[in-house]
């Protein structure tokens, strides 16, 4: 347990993030949004 809680601090204290992979996912997140929220025919106006 205690190397396990170890990694994952680790591989949280020296996380990568890239421009690309930011950019990646908020266009999914939108996607989504679009199909679940903004595409209903019961939505709000």
């Amino acid at each position: 347990m205690e190397l396990g809680l170890w990694l994952e601090s680790e591989r949280l204290l020296h996380a990568k993030i890239d421009t690309i992979g930011v950019e990646t996912q908020n266009e999914v997140v939108k996607e989504e949004k679009r199909l679940r929220v903004d595409n209903q025919p019961y939505g709000s106006f």
